[in-house]
């Protein structure tokens, strides 16, 4: 799929979050970098 919505990349960003907060909890800050992406374009 070449257009995503922001509920996708929403819901992948926090897939990811909760796959790495399991196994690195404090290495990536992925919640900060997440958050920021709407503000980027919207």
């Amino acid at each position: 799929r070449v257009i995503n919505t922001w509920a996708d990349i929403i819901n992948r960003a926090n897939l990811g979050m909760e796959v790495m907060h399991e196994r690195n909890a404090h290495n990536f800050p992925l919640d900060l970098a997440a958050l920021e992406v709407p503000s980027l374009n919207g």
